[in-house]
């Protein structure tokens, strides 16, 4: 496939988003599916906390989450927690079929970035790999100077991070899951990291990790916030993130 075919049906995928519900095809229990439109996902999103600072709490054990694809079918993504392979703090790792990525944070010019990497730390996708134009779409529709990183404030560093991971997933996934879904299985993502970020703590010496930390003094209490925001903030910020995204490959 030419690469300007690939990127269109990526970002016709990506944005577009169906509200009907489909049974996933195969018979392991999910414990939440991510479907329908901004709201619908929105919704399972906000009740994810407990669950993602019990895989923080338990590393190995794994959450089952239901991704709807482009034709109405379910594609399984297997969520887990590990502080081994290519990063020494807790993060997440991420199956879908055959392929695993760990999420990590990397670092840019003035602050963190966020990639996936396989599990010697090559990268399989991150920032360096999304169109300019994503990010600034992100920034102008939430209202929020995300670009200044030194100067970030948490709920833009939320933003941020969110979107840099959404941007990762949407390559490493390809162009089969909806758009929404993306940002949403980022939100929770991202999430995870933060916490494994936290737990590290004290023992955390990488200078992206030190950043997070010191930048922000972040808590687990500041990440339950975050899903608390209510479903109506995080509808917003899925939407956000979609149109980032549209915007970002359309070019």
């Amino acid at each position: 496939m030419k690469r300007r075919e690939f990127l269109a049906l990526l970002g016709a995928a990506l944005y577009s988003c169906s509200s009907e519900k489909s049974p996933t095809g195969n018979q392991e229990e999910l414990d939440a599916v991510f479907s329908g439109g901004s709201s619908d996902i929105s919704a399972v999103v906000a009740d994810q906390f407990d669950r993602v600072y019990s895989l923080a709490q338990n590393p190995g054990s794994e959450a089952i989450f239901g991704l709807e694809d482009t034709s109405g079918d379910m594609q399984t993504l297997r969520l887990s927690m590990s502080s081994v392979g290519p990063a020494s703090y807790l993060h997440p790792v991420m199956r879908v079929g055959s392929k695993t990525a760990h999420m990590v944070f990397g670092w840019g010019t003035l602050a963190p970035t966020v990639k996936l990497v396989d599990s010697s730390g090559n990268e399989l996708a991150s920032a360096s790999k999304i169109p300019s134009g994503f990010m600034e779409t992100v920034a102008k529709e939430s209202g929020l100077i995300i670009k200044e990183r030194a100067n970030m404030d948490l709920d833009s560093f939320l933003v941020y991070g969110i979107s840099l991971a959404a941007g990762a997933l949407a390559i490493w996934l390809g162009a089969k899951i909806l758009g929404m879904v993306v940002a949403a299985a980022a939100f929770v993502a991202f999430n995870a990291l933060l916490i494994g970020v936290v737990l590290a703590a004290i023992g955390a010496l990488e200078p992206a990790v030190r950043w997070v930390l010191d930048q922000f003094n972040i808590s687990t209490d500041d990440v339950e916030s975050f899903f608390n925001k209510g479903v109506g903030w995080i509808s917003e910020l899925v939407r956000f993130i979609g149109d980032g995204i549209q915007q970002g490959y359309s070019t």
